[in-house]
């Protein structure tokens, strides 16, 4: 988890978080909350695979 040179935030789950474009992304916070102010926009969700097994899945945040 950290900054990109692109000024973006990536999040690296290792299990599927079930996110998609457009959800936020907050520290501490609970599904079905309002996000808070410090939460991030999810941009992008890229699941990786190893020999054909989910691996992980990187999202993209702003």
């Amino acid at each position: 988890m950290g900054p990109t040179a692109a000024g973006e935030l990536k999040v690296y789950f290792f299990r599927d978080p079930g996110i998609r474009p457009g959800d936020y992304v907050a520290v501490g916070a609970a599904d079905g909350e309002e996000p808070p102010s410090g939460a991030r926009v999810v941009t992008k969700v890229a699941p990786w695979t190893l020999r054909h097994r989910y691996h992980h899945t990187e999202v993209s945040c702003v």
